[in-house]
């Protein structure tokens, strides 16, 4: 069956609103996608039907609101292929997932941490603290000028330095190229090094089975994902999350504290989820990831591709614009990012809303470090959702041949 963007459109209440008889342009999909109908009836009716405690009441609310949750965490394993839901361990944002196994992991004196120099602020700062903290040694592996991921480098860094753990994204967020995933896993285990994924960029276009590639650890959020913000999923094997301490405590985690026999904590993954956890937003999520997987991961890919091709061919026409990453518009998948020369990214892309009513974002995109080492001015950065068009794409085009004569 043909991809019907606009049957498509018709799950996304925020993309259906009109002003003036017009649609919003929504193309920053990379920040945080729409939230699709099904994830916002999911929250509604926990709000509306039984906004009780999860595991904490032996009440009817309490008892149906921890019913939908373990139903939720059994979903998302579902769709990591986990091997059991006691892997899945929720967080609020793919941030806070990295954090915690940063925070909560057994490092010993002499741990050595490899990351990319293109990763997310997300994914270099924890470690880059822990290295201040003098709990970790770390090294970046340089990309290719196309920021593809270098494996000849990368295998040489991790012969060399011996790693406990690699950290590397598996699309960007600036420039949407894919690092080979199931590559990177092997030459980390024949090292002896665990690897954990930033698959913030994930979900939408990839099917991602955690067992199949050997996944040591593995960290998405809910709002690229057409879910609620507030939600994010760090998957661990069972054995390696129970090998991890203790970094946020408190409600939920302890079965008993004594005088005597000092804290008995709960099981996993409920002594990682310290407090009461976001119950609706993890049911929106799952009907969520559902929704991805009604419109079909692999024709989600295809549409973006035909959306950044389209958009890369208008653009290429205009003297002054320059694309980032990958020649080759397929290997960037939901993200166009692109500077015009003489124009500041900012004060543009400010344009582009107000006069044109077109989103997108401006700026480094959260990508500090690889900015740092390369150089370069602000960005503007244009990303896909399932819900976008061609016809948004020649909006764009258009707007940006009449500014740039």
């Amino acid at each position: 069956m043909a991809y019907d963007v606009n049957e498509i459109r018709k799950l996304f209440p925020a993309i259906c609103q009109t002003d003036g008889g017009k649609h919003p342009i929504y193309l920053d999909s990379a920040c945080t996608t729409a939230i699709c109908q099904p994830a916002i009836d999911a929250q509604l009716r926990y709000y509306t039907q039984f906004p009780g405690c999860v595991g904490r009441a032996d009440h009817a609310f309490g008892n149906k609101a921890t019913e939908c949750w373990n139903g939720a965490r059994e979903t998302i394993a579902r769709f990591l292929n986990a091997a059991s839901p006691n892997e899945i361990v929720v967080t609020k944002n793919t941030t806070e997932s990295i954090n915690l196994l940063a925070m909560a992991f057994p490092f010993c004196e002499g741990d050595h941490v490899i990351i990319s120099d293109f990763e997310h602020n997300s994914n270099t700062l924890p470690w880059m603290c822990l290295r201040e903290r003098g709990k970790i040694s770390l090294s970046f592996v340089k990309t290719k000028p196309d920021s593809s991921f270098d494996l000849k480098a990368f295998r040489t860094m991790v012969e060399s330095k011996r790693p406990r753990l690699v950290s590397v994204l598996h699309k960007s967020n600036l420039t949407g190229v894919s690092f080979p995933i199931k590559e990177i896993i092997d030459i980390a285990h024949t090292n002896g090094a665990l690897v954990l994924f930033d698959a913030a960029q994930s979900p939408l276009t990839s099917k991602l089975d955690v067992r199949a590639l050997d996944c040591d650890f593995l960290a998405f959020s809910s709002h690229k994902a057409l879910g609620p913000s507030g939600v994010g999923i760090l998957y661990g094997k069972f054995a390696l999350l129970e090998k991890l301490g203790h970094c946020l405590v408190g409600g939920g985690t302890a079965l008993w504290i004594s005088k005597s026999k000092g804290i008995i904590f709960t099981e996993l993954p409920w002594r990682l989820e310290a407090g009461l956890q976001n119950c609706p937003g993890l049911m929106g999520l799952a009907a969520a990831l559902g929704t991805i997987q009604d419109i079909g991961q692999d024709e989600i890919a295809k549409h973006v591709i035909t959306l950044n091709e389209a958009l890369t061919e208008g653009l290429a026409k205009i003297p002054s614009v320059s694309i980032l990453g990958p020649e080759n518009a397929a290997s960037r998948g939901v993200i166009l990012s692109f500077r015009v020369d003489g124009m500041e990214a900012r004060p543009l892309a400010k344009r582009l809303n107000d006069e044109y009513g077109l989103m997108i974002r401006a700026g480094k995109n959260c990508v500090h470090y690889w900015f740092s080492t390369r150089g370069g001015d602000d960005v503007l950065r244009v990303s896909f959702g399932p819900y976008s068009t061609i016809e948004e794409c020649e909006a764009l085009v258009s707007a940006m041949e009449a500014i740039a004569s």
